[in-house]
């Protein structure tokens, strides 16, 4: 494509970003702090799914998602999105056996996976969402390519561009945990289940699962009934199924972690015994989910909307609850 063309693209999507911000200005509660992540809101949603959020009237999970980037800045989701910060958190609130044992973390990738005992791992980092890699075993060129994709990853800001704010204030960490392991299931078929929860209570539910490679999701409802709805449109729908007494045990867990919070959404996993915590998510796919399932899943979220806090996303001073529990594993160059 030409430069002149592009340049013309650009031009157009700036002017229409303007003239929406002029016109929000009239009914929302923005002030010129919000300006900056208002545009990147805006942008990769009209380059991801060719329209703006509706911000003044959001019934939709994409447009509430964006809505809470910019209205609902609790400083105190900066800890609880980081995978090592949170720990103190859900210590505090469930104990010390809901959460997964690290062998190692630090901020340099090639010191936190040397000497790792035999036996399988996840390995992560902590300012980001997702991007779990499993090591197993200690052959050279695996870690050797894993150290050089995690360098990376630390290097790598993540999510302010798509509205993700509180990303850019968590210090980036390398963590291994212990690999989970579900009573009955394949090696891949660990059950993810991700509690969309709303003014402290579960909303809905996905359930994420592998098997022989394919990614399956079931979405349930507050009372584990099964939906027809999808939040993922990537995934496969399947009919899982889940005991009564597992689903409730889960449930109330996350309600434990979400009381107090407008919205997140709280991964946890079931190993066949209790309960294991996984992360907590505010803005889940950065509110760019695709298919008609964001729009009915959405609605059921129903936190208030005329609520606003100020924009800390430039100012953040850290708040923390409770402490990791663990000792980083240092690097003397």
């Amino acid at each position: 494509m030409p430069v002149s063309v592009v340049w013309a693209l650009d031009f157009v999507c700036q002017s229409a970003i303007a003239l929406k911000w002029l016109g929000d200005r009239l009914t929302l509660p923005l002030i010129v702090e919000h300006k900056e992540l208002y545009w990147n809101i805006h942008f990769v949603s009209l380059v991801r799914l060719r329209s703006f959020p509706n911000l003044k009237l959001p019934r939709d999970f994409n447009d509430r998602m964006r809505w809470l980037m910019l209205f609902d800045q609790d400083p105190k989701i900066v800890q609880l999105a980081d995978k090592v910060g949170v720990r103190g958190y859900v210590r505090e609130r469930l104990g010390e056996d809901h959460l997964v044992p690290i062998v190692s973390w630090g901020p340099v990738p090639a010191t936190v996976l040397q000497g790792l005992p035999s036996g399988r791992f996840m390995v992560k980092t902590n300012h980001d969402s997702g991007g779990v890699e499993i090591l197993e075993g200690a052959d050279d060129a695996v870690v050797s390519g894993l150290v050089k994709a995690l360098a990376q990853k630390l290097e790598r800001p993540y999510g302010f561009g798509k509205g993700e704010w509180h990303y850019r204030w968590i210090d980036p960490l390398v963590l291994v945990e212990e690999f989970i392991v579900q009573e009955g299931a394949q090696p891949d078929g660990l059950q993810d289940f991700k509690f969309h929860c709303s003014e402290g209570k579960v909303k809905f539910a996905q359930v994420l699962s592998k098997n022989n490679g394919f990614d399956y999701e079931s979405v349930f409802d507050h009372n584990g009934r099964l939906l027809k709805h999808q939040l993922n449109s990537k995934k496969k729908r399947v009919a899982q199924e889940i005991a009564p007494e597992v689903w409730r045990e889960l449930k109330t867990t996350a309600e434990t972690l979400a009381e107090g919070l407008t919205y997140v959404r709280v991964d946890l996993y079931w190993t066949g015994k209790k309960v294991l915590f996984g992360e907590m998510t505010f803005f889940p796919m950065a509110g760019l989910y695709r298919g008609e399932g964001q729009k009915h899943l959405g609605a059921l979220l129903d936190f208030k909307l005329t609520m606003s806090t100020y924009p800390v996303y430039k100012t953040f001073l850290p708040q923390r609850v409770g402490d990791t529990g663990i000792e980083p594993v240092t690097s003397s160059v």
